[in-house]
């Protein structure tokens, strides 16, 4: 039954489902006021509640909401400086280091930390932390709503700037949620893809919404003034970091260590040895490059890039001019300006390009039409996707579908900061 006094053309007005705009509601709720004789008396409270009203029963009112929020001047102008909709929240950010399975040390940098966080409502600038010994800080920023993803990095100054991160812990202190940021790579030159900036995505598995009585001490809530504090590492030191996370979460750091035992037993007593082990991978075949020189895929695009722009006689005035000029210009871009990503970074910042351009399949087109002699620097010459005509046909039927999706809302964090084609 409804709350309303309708008049039939107006309910069926209300009714209709296919109109979903804030103002439709809104005229909704007066037209239902100027049908009730009680009108004279509501007040602007009554209103908003009958508004609210209609807006959960449509489920519109995340939609009216994120829209009465996007107008910045309307709640300056309408609302005080101390209202909800004007305050800075907390943020406490963690970062839990790897610890060496001999020694248990976490790893540690002597170069500057920053993050940068993201959500569905806005993201910060670059924070630097206050020191190089400091993993925990504090900052006030507007809401941010739901996080989705954190830049971390080091501007790799120090004698031994390479620092391995396990993950990032991030609380927003005034609805107690706790986000956690896996991550599991190192940052620095010469080690891993050489990265010194690593875009991580919130992990959905994790479930942690702390209060006063389960918070054990991880996060300090201390007072709102006291901001870029370091008060969970105890002298300054970071190993004591992963001591007071092991100690406060036993729970979670048993089973991790009863997986290792496990993992340990299963490799030791029923996998069958082979000779030459130490020069052979896990699977037990000896590695086609030797001594093992890592390959990225972003290397395979910088060589095909490379080969294409050295060969521009031979497609120019060609239909596939206009693909490969955007190609070309798509990894040089990537190249120069995202140089503080590593290898596995850019090559998700191209792939994000690609879908917002709707040029992922045509793309993998061109790098399925790359030479011989480009190709089997990188992959088995017979083996490999881009020479076997009915798995190369399959991938780019899937790759054309993506055409029907529409990026053009694609979050910024995803291409870094990186500008179109």
């Amino acid at each position: 039954t409804s709350a309303f006094n309708l008049a039939p053309s107006d309910n069926m007005m209300i009714t209709n489902q296919s109109n979903t705009s804030l103002a439709h509601d809104f005229y909704s709720i007066e037209l239902c006021f100027g049908h009730n004789p009680v009108s004279v008396s509501a007040s602007e409270i009554g209103f908003a509640r009958a508004f609210i009203r209609l807006a959960l029963e449509r489920r519109l009112l995340s939609r009216h909401l994120s829209e009465l929020f996007s107008h910045s001047d309307l709640l300056q102008a309408l609302y005080k400086r101390e209202a909800f909709s004007h305050i800075d929240i907390i943020y406490n950010v963690i970062i839990v280091p790897t610890r060496a399975r001999a020694t248990g040390i976490s790893s540690t940098t002597t170069a500057n930390p920053y993050i940068a966080l993201a959500g569905i409502l806005g993201s910060t600038k670059v924070i630097p932390f206050p020191s190089k010994n400091t993993l925990e800080i504090k900052f006030k920023h507007k809401n941010l709503g739901q996080l989705t993803t954190l830049r971390i990095g080091h501007d790799n100054t120090g004698l031994m700037p390479r620092w391995n991160i396990d993950h990032v812990l991030v609380r927003n202190q005034l609805t107690n949620n706790v986000y956690r940021f896996p991550c599991g790579r190192w940052l620095g030159k010469g080690v891993d893809d050489d990265s010194l900036e690593r875009l991580l995505f919130i992990d959905s598995t994790y479930s942690c919404e702390m209060n006063d009585n389960n918070t054990n001490g991880l996060f300090d809530s201390g007072s709102p003034s006291q901001l870029m504090t370091t008060s969970f590492i105890s002298g300054g030191s970071q190993a004591n970091l992963s001591a007071s996370v092991r100690s406060r979460s036993p729970s979670l750091r048993r089973v991790n260590d009863q997986n290792f035992v496990f993992s340990w037993l299963t490799e030791k007593f029923y996998r069958q040895k082979t000779l030459s082990y130490g020069l052979k991978k896990s699977t037990g075949n000896v590695p086609f490059f030797g001594g093992g020189r890592k390959r990225y895929v972003w290397d395979f695009l910088i060589k095909v890039c490379d080969e294409y722009d050295g060969r521009r006689s031979q497609w120019q005035r060609t239909k596939l001019e206009k693909t490969i000029i955007c190609y070309i210009n798509g990894v040089r871009s990537i190249e120069k300006g995202l140089s503080t990503f590593g290898k596995d970074g850019r090559f998700q910042s191209w792939c994000c390009l690609a879908c917002k351009l709707h040029l992922l399949s045509d793309w993998f087109q061109l790098l399925s039409q790359c030479s011989d002699a480009c190709l089997q620097q990188f992959y088995d010459p017979l083996n490999n996707c881009f020479r076997q005509e009915k798995l190369n046909q399959f991938i780019i039927n899937i790759l054309e579908s993506v055409k029907d999706f529409d990026f053009a809302h694609l979050e910024p964090a995803l291409l870094k900061g990186l500008t179109g084609v």
